[in-house]
């Protein structure tokens, strides 16, 4: 039911169900009249709720589990003894990890673009990125 409308809760339903029950019994336990039609109805909003909450997490898919294998043996001595011993410090170290290459101290400039503006006609404070006055509509250059 994604059609844009909001649902009434499941629990809402089961509520009010059991609202309806109840005081149906009440008044015929009290007036001796036949409220049948009454219980039957609260009956069925408590089962209508009951089928809203349960049913989609019937339907909900079970969550993987997650995969789990056996511990990682790739920094155990026999694997590692081939190494150089700073190799071996950094034995399963992402070669992209070491900055063998460093990137230069600046990067390119970025062109600036102001925080806020100050309109000339108005002195209204607008947005930096804003190409209008909101206030009197001067067009900025």
């Amino acid at each position: 039911m994604d059609d844009g409308k909001r649902r009434i809760a499941g629990w809402a339903w089961m509520l009010v169900g059991v609202g309806v029950v109840a005081y149906s019994a009440f008044i015929e336990s009290r007036t001796e009249k036949n409220l049948a039609f009454f219980f039957w109805i609260g009956i069925a909003f408590v089962v209508w709720g009951a089928l809203q909450e349960f049913i989609p997490r019937l339907k909900a898919r079970p969550r993987r589990k997650e995969l789990v294998g056996p511990p990682s043996t790739h920094n155990d001595p026999e694997h590692t003894s081939h190494l150089h011993p700073a190799g071996r410090q950094h034995h399963g170290v992402s070669p992209l990890a070491t900055h063998q290459h460093t990137q230069p101290a600046t990067h390119p400039s970025h062109p600036y673009t102001p925080l806020h503006k100050q309109c000339p006609r108005c002195h209204q404070v607008t947005h930096g990125k804003s190409r209008f006055c909101h206030l009197c509509g001067h067009q900025f250059f």
